[in-house]
């Protein structure tokens, strides 16, 4: 579920900032990178959040981040827009929720699948 909300939000993101702030693609691009970012950065907090919190908590703690974001970029939305105020602050935090969901979220995908048996 999350990986739908963030390429719709991506792509909002992307088309709020061409066709109402004016920018380029590669101005586009600089904007958002500060999102891509955080995702690394915070899959290495994540695991190390979940050496002491159970999984699930750290991955709800990033989808209750991501939606942070999303709302404060929601709450930002309209024709004149602030990439400094408006975009940066929801762009991070989203970027740092899916950093913080996405490793629990794709070890907890994996772990209960048995290894696969060649066929011939």
């Amino acid at each position: 579920m999350l990986d739908v909300l963030q390429r719709r939000l991506f792509l909002s993101v992307v088309l709020w900032l061409q066709d109402g702030a004016g920018y380029s693609a590669i101005a586009t691009g600089v904007a958002i990178l500060p999102g891509p970012v955080m995702v690394p950065v915070f899959a290495a907090v994540a695991q190390r959040l979940a050496r002491r919190l159970p999984t699930g908590a750290v991955i709800a703690l990033g989808n209750a981040t991501f939606c942070a974001g999303a709302l404060v970029l929601a709450a930002g939305a309209s024709a004149d827009v602030r990439y400094w105020s408006q975009v940066l602050p929801g762009w991070v935090l989203t970027g740092v929720g899916i950093g913080l969901a996405l490793p629990g979220s794709a070890s907890r995908a994996v772990a209960d699948r048995r290894p696969a048996r060649n066929r011939r």
